[in-house]
């Protein structure tokens, strides 16, 4: 069963939300992060995205989350990870590419995940998205 994880982008910059002993809820005012463990609150701040972590990990043991921008020897290229839906079976996780069509799009699948490789992510590197 895939470990649900988040990774969080502020404008002050990318965290990662403990797995451990804290939560996420996300308010439906927007993306307000509210972080608390079992003494109360800890801290509220408001982000500018929430991503997901895949399951998967590339070829060097790094988690793949939504956002990321991987390479993948398979197919070439770099493709923009994303939640959406493919065809009218599936729905998931898939990587999307820049240079090809716009309905193109490839399913990864944790047996192939040791043909990709993180090369950033959206915020920080959309550039290689070009």
């Amino acid at each position: 069963m895939r470990e649900f994880k988040f990774r969080v982008i502020t404008e002050n910059g990318i965290f990662y939300v403990p797995s451990e002993s804290f939560s996420l809820s996300i308010h439906s005012s927007g993306y307000e992060i509210v972080m608390w463990c079992s003494d109360g609150i800890v801290d509220s701040f408001p982000a500018i995205s929430i991503e997901q972590y895949t399951g998967l990990k590339d070829k060097n043991g790094k988690e793949i989350y939504e956002g990321d921008i991987i390479e993948n020897s398979t197919y070439g290229g770099c493709w923009a990870v994303q939640y959406g839906e493919q065809g009218r079976d599936y729905c998931g996780f898939i990587a999307k590419s820049k240079s090809l069509p716009r309905d193109d799009s490839i399913m990864f699948y944790r047996e192939k995940s040791d043909h990709i490789i993180i090369s950033g992510n959206i915020h920080e590197n959309p550039d290689l998205l070009k």
